[in-house]
């Protein structure tokens, strides 16, 4: 039977997931990007998931880049939708 040593345990401090997922919350929305609000996080032990829409590939591409910087985050499983807006014209022709 293998024995883990905790006796230094006191001295590593881990973020919370509330505390990961509320960083990282904060990282996006730092950038003022409106679809960015609407993203959903979900933090499990260093474990960020993101889920909800994004205007584009490069929307998507930031997002991801940006969870993976928050110190504490080992990971993101990235669950994005790219959501082509409508340009203004193809509005206009609608109505």
């Amino acid at each position: 039977t293998l024995a883990m040593d905790t006796s230094f345990s006191h001295l590593v401090s881990f973020p919370s997931d509330r505390d990961l997922q509320q960083r990282v919350a904060g990282a996006l929305s730092r950038l003022q990007l409106p679809l960015f609000r609407s993203i959903r996080i979900v933090a499990a032990e260093g474990v960020i998931g993101l889920s909800g829409q994004v205007g584009s590939f490069y929307e998507k591409q930031i997002a991801r880049a940006i969870a993976r910087r928050v110190p504490g985050v080992h990971h993101v499983v990235d669950a994005l939708t790219v959501v082509e807006r409508a340009a203004p014209e193809r509005l206009n022709a609608r109505l």
